[in-house]
């Protein structure tokens, strides 16, 4: 299945640089990590205002909802069923991959939760830094350790 047309993108400024969130008809479809400080993207039509500001108030307020319309086109029921349980913990909080697993239904199905975060192409929306391993680590990240470092410390639930 090829990816549905992107019709709108919108860039986000926060701290630590542009995220850039990108959209089709039916809702938010990407969201992109900042590459560098000082970067600047252009918007392409006004469609994502909406979920920019809500973007906007997550960052300046961490335990803001980050409730969005999304197009989860391309993704499997599994990974729908993932991320659905994943959105249920709230910032500040974390889960483990198994937890997650049995709390999605899928109990003992870990490494396949692990491969459902790596496909997640709405990180923060989808909030997959707050999936840790078992005895605490934190674990890889689509947006890089320090982006997920960055954000558990921003929810609170990471004091390093």
């Amino acid at each position: 299945m090829s990816a549905p047309e992107i019709t709108w993108s919108f860039p986000v400024n926060t701290k630590g640089g542009v995220f850039c969130l990108e959209g089709t008809s039916q809702g938010l479809y990407r969201v992109t990590f900042p590459k560098g400080k000082g970067e600047k993207r252009k918007s392409s039509l006004s469609g994502g205002q909406k979920q920019g500001l809500v973007f906007i108030r997550y960052f300046k307020n961490p335990g803001a909802k980050l409730k969005l319309r999304m197009d989860l086109s391309g993704c499997t029921a599994f990974e729908k069923q993932v991320y659905r349980a994943l959105c249920k913990v709230p910032p500040g909080k974390v889960i483990s991959y198994s937890a997650l697993a049995k709390r999605a239904g899928f109990p003992g199905a870990a490494r396949a939760v692990g491969s459902a975060m790596r496909k997640n192409r709405l990180p923060v929306v989808i909030p997959c830094h707050r999936v840790i391993h078992e005895d605490g680590t934190l674990g890889r990240y689509s947006g890089g350790i320090r982006w997920k470092k960055f954000l558990l410390k921003h929810e609170g639930s990471l004091k390093k």
